[in-house]
């Protein structure tokens, strides 16, 4: 998510992480200020192989797998993965992933 905020984002631009606590979840918040996501695009940001526009992956040097990848993989550790994006505008997106406790603390000792 890190590298893709940057890559969209142009030179010198801002992108801001953000960590918090939601009950037993951990959010993670990646914010950039970028190119944003058209509406056309946004219902197969997920899809394997899929990019924005056909020139997307000259452009940006990609290949439509990174955030199919951290999809599958955010939702076999129980978490899940989300955007909000306006065109022109940037892209924030967030995963929630829950917390497991240690063996330590599944099983204090008093």
């Amino acid at each position: 998510l890190l590298s893709n905020a940057i890559k969209f984002s142009g030179q010198r631009a801002r992108v801001d992480v953000r960590l918090s606590m939601r009950g037993e979840w951990v959010k993670v918040e990646v914010q950039d200020y970028g190119i944003g996501i058209s509406d056309d695009f946004k219902s197969s940001i997920f899809q394997k192989f899929t990019q924005a526009e056909a020139n997307s992956a000259r452009k940006y040097a990609g290949t439509g797998l990174g955030l199919s990848l951290s999809k599958t993989m955010i939702e076999k550790m129980g978490g899940k993965i989300g955007f909000k994006s306006e065109e022109g505008h940037g892209s924030l997106f967030y995963l929630l992933l829950p917390l497991i406790p240690t063996p330590d603390q599944r099983n204090p000792k008093v």
